[in-house]
Parts: C-alpha cells; structure tokens; sequence
C-alpha cells in the first residue's frame, strides 16, 4: 500500500469517515456490556468504498436513504481490524487525528486486560467505567455543529 493511497483514504475519512466506540449492552447469555472499536464510512460512491474494501478488508452494506434517493455504501471494521486500520492513516489524518488516537488507545487498553472476547466474563466495575470513559471521549471528538 502506498502513501498517496493511504493519503486518499485518509482524505476522504477526514470528510466522510469515523472513528466510535460501540457499546452492546449484556443480553442473553453475556454477563457484561461489550465495548468495541468501529472505523466506518458512509458514501453514495461505490467505487471509493470498493477500494477502500480491496485494501483493508471489512464488510460494505448497502441502504437506501428516504429523501436522498440514492443507494448509500456502508464500509465497517471492527476492534482489532478499526484500530489497525486507524495506525495506518493516522499519519495523514487531520481532522480525525484525535479521534483515530482515542480509538487506538481504547484497543489497546482492551487488549492490554485480555478481554477482548468478554461474552462469558463479568467486567468489573472499574473496567466498565475506563470503557465508558474512551466511549465519551470519542463521542465527544465527533460531535458536530458550533464549537
């Protein structure tokens, strides 16, 4: 992969991408909540999205917004696979820059503890709360409209 690929990427994440944290909370058989690293991004442009696919893997959906019209390409990856792909650009992101470093931290923290597959495993209370504490972070670094 070369840099003015990477560079591309990272332009169009800096307009188009983002960084989160998810959060599911314990259903059915899990005993905790389970926090998780997503990097995604939303185009009505196939072809960036395709090639975005080629390079770093991922799943693409496809959905129909009302009023646009237009069928709009949703391109996902998740913990390990948003974190490593978050490294890669990093370099060349400036606008989501903070955000692909709070998602890199969160990884890593969550790898850090080996609790990277927590289905089975109750979380304790101060792990629960350094989770929450990345996830507003994140939500925060992404909001929108007047500073």
């Amino acid at each position: 992969m070369t840099a003015m690929e990477l560079s591309y990427i990272a332009g169009l994440w800096d307009g188009e991408g983002c960084f989160t944290i998810g959060l599911s909370p314990k259903k059915n058989r899990r005993k905790s909540p389970y926090w998780f690293a997503v990097a995604s991004i939303c185009m009505t442009d196939k072809t960036a999205i395709k090639f975005i696919q080629q390079l770093f893997g991922g799943s693409i959906g496809c959905y129909t917004r009302k009023g646009v019209g237009k069928d709009v390409y949703e391109w996902k990856l998740w913990s390990r696979k948003a974190s490593a792909f978050a490294s890669r650009l990093l370099p060349f992101l400036k606008v989501k820059n903070r955000a692909a470093r709070i998602l890199i931290s969160f990884q890593k923290y969550v790898d850090r503890l080996n609790t990277r597959y927590v289905g089975g495993k109750l979380l304790t209370v101060t792990d629960k709360r350094h989770r929450e504490k990345f996830r507003q972070r994140i939500k925060l670094e992404n909001r929108r409209g007047k500073v």
